[in-house]
């Protein structure tokens, strides 16, 4: 995807992205997928896996970065998210919780897989 494609994407246009290359990462590393935007409650879960035989509830944060800003996606996954996630996984049975990161910006994708983030 061209860098001015990506800046006319809407938000949750932008995230559905960022789920689409977390899944094909996983899946290239032979991660079964179980499910996609799971509701749990009020809450969503963006992916369940099974990784190492393990359940494990998979948060995926993108972002945009442009000049003005050098934020990375995983700076998102503050602690009141964490929490949140933490919640939701448990009510799901996950026992892991992992964390894909996804950085669009004029270079490029920027992708950062982080296994047990909480």
């Amino acid at each position: 995807m061209r860098w001015a494609e990506c800046l006319r994407l809407t938000t949750a246009e932008l995230g559905r992205l960022g789920e689409d290359l977390a899944t094909a990462f996983l899946v290239r590393r032979q991660i079964k997928i179980i499910s996609r935007n799971v509701t749990v409650g009020v809450g969503e879960i963006d992916l369940i896996v099974s990784a190492g035989g393990w359940r494990t509830a998979v948060e995926v944060r993108s972002i945009r970065r442009t000049h003005e800003t050098s934020a990375l996606a995983i700076d998102a996954f503050d602690p009141a998210k964490a929490i949140q996630v933490k919640k939701l996984a448990r009510a799901a049975r996950c026992r892991r919780i992992d964390l894909i990161s996804v950085s669009f910006h004029a270079g490029g994708i920027d992708l950062h897989w982080v296994p047990e983030v909480v």
